[in-house]
């Protein structure tokens, strides 16, 4: 199970994501520290970004909205800090966000460290969860290997079924059933995404986000009362965040979806469990 530091660190991320991102809206929560570190270049944008990583003065809210709004201009940065002592799970957690496989790829070959044990397989569900277009033998092995429990962390394992699940291709399937051979305590889990791929499902993408964004919930959980926010979009208009919130009873989870637009059609490029929370009962009963 991840940290509670985890938990708190990406709900905060969550309740980042709640409104769509009109321009007004947008100026409204642009980071001071993200447009100083966006007008360095080079060595000096990635140190003022570790700083700011690291010494955050914003909300934290705002400078999540901000990172994603500009994360084409500063993956590179980001990426130069994943081997960074101080600040390498951090930029490592923005780049699973965004979802780039050559981000994704880089890390899996050259993972974080992180100072505390409890965070050693942090990134590993970032990226486990952000692998909706696995297509080179690294990605795939990398799935591989978290369905079938070698990361010895349950949350590793679930995101890697749950992507596996919503790939839905033979190749998946196959990892999957490889997975419920030898993971026996995600069995019923891993049942339960291969009945979703039996079933044939249409493929997850479309030119309308907020109908995909509402198919990806459906998927995520059938059963549970589910709403979803509208998506707030990246600077160049082809990356979008949609924030999730599934009910069952009195447990709620919260979800953080990625989306990218390929030649016009919508594409779920990550979609994470992002924190979970008890309501509170209703004092009427």
């Amino acid at each position: 199970m991840p940290s509670a530091r985890f938990a708190l660190f990406t709900l905060n991320v969550l309740f980042a994501l709640d409104v769509a991102a009109s321009a007004q809206d947008i100026a409204e929560t642009r980071s001071p520290d993200v447009l100083r570190v966006i007008e360095l270049g080079g060595a000096a944008r990635q140190d003022s970004l570790r700083l700011v990583l690291t010494h955050p003065r914003n909300h934290w809210f705002i400078f999540y909205r901000s990172v994603f709004y500009y994360e084409a201009r500063l993956r590179p940065a980001l990426r130069g800090l994943v081997q960074d002592p101080t600040a390498g799970i951090l930029a490592a957690d923005l780049l699973t966000l965004v979802g780039e496989s050559d981000d994704l790829e880089f890390m899996i070959q050259h993972p974080p460290k992180a100072k505390r044990s409890f965070d050693s397989t942090r990134w590993a569900y970032g990226v486990a969860c952000s692998l909706l277009d696995a297509s080179t033998e690294v990605e795939w092995s990398f799935l591989r290997n978290s369905a079938i429990g070698t990361y010895e962390d349950g949350w590793v394992d679930a995101g890697a079924i749950q992507t596996l699940k919503l790939i839905a291709s033979t190749r998946s399937r196959e990892l999957l059933e490889e997975a419920q051979r030898r993971n026996r305590p995600k069995a019923r889990e891993i049942s339960r995404a291969l009945e979703y791929i039996r079933s044939e499902p249409r493929r997850l993408e479309g030119p309308n986000l907020e109908e995909l964004a509402a198919r990806v919930a459906q998927t995520i959980s059938s059963e549970a009362s589910r709403s979803y926010e509208k998506p707030r979009y990246n600077e160049l208009g082809d990356k979008a965040l949609v924030a999730f919130t599934h009910s069952q009873g009195r447990d709620l989870y919260f979800y953080t979806a990625t989306f990218c637009k390929v030649q016009n059609n919508w594409r779920p490029r990550s979609v994470m469990l992002s924190g979970q929370a008890l309501a509170l009962a209703d004092p009427h009963y």
